[in-house]
C-alpha cells in the first residue's frame, strides 16, 4: 500500500486506510451538503501534499494528474521530486522519495 502513516500489522495498516478514505468520503459529503462549511486550507489554497515511496506510486499519481500538472520539480533536494496538479478541484502535490526519483513525466492530455 505505502503507507506510511501507521504502522504494525498488514491489517490494521489496511483498517487505517478503510478508515482515513471512509473520513475524506464524510467530509466530501458534508461540504457537498452544507455551504456554510467552508473548504479546508489544504487541497485549495494549498496542496495537499502526498508523500510517495516506491515507482508504483509515482507512476499511479503521474497517471492521474497527467494534463493538469502545474508544476514538476526534479530538483527538489529535501525528500525527492514534486509534481503538482489538480484531481478536479483539489490540488494535490506529490512528494517523490530521493532514492524512486521521477522518471514517471506527467504531459497533456
Amino acid at each position: 500500500m505505502g503507507d506510511r502513516g501507521v504502522s504494525g500489522p498488514a491489517e490494521r495498516v489496511a483498517a487505517h486506510r478503510v478508515e482515513y478514505i471512509a473520513g475524506l468520503r464524510r467530509l466530501a459529503d458534508l461540504l457537498e451538503q452544507d455551504d456554510a462549511m467552508t473548504l479546508p486550507y489544504y487541497g485549495d489554497s494549498a496542496a495537499l501534499a502526498v508523500f510517495v515511496y516506491d515507482r508504483a506510486g509515482v507512476a499511479a499519481y503521474a497517471g492521474v494528474l497527467a494534463g493538469s500538472s502545474e508544476k514538476i520539480d526534479p530538483d527538489a533536494k529535501e525528500f525527492g521530486c514534486e509534481l503538482e496538479g489538480r484531481l478536479a478541484g483539489l490540488r494535490v502535490l506529490i512528494h517523490a522519495a530521493l532514492y524512486v526519483g521521477c522518471e514517471a513525466t506527467v504531459s497533456g492530455a
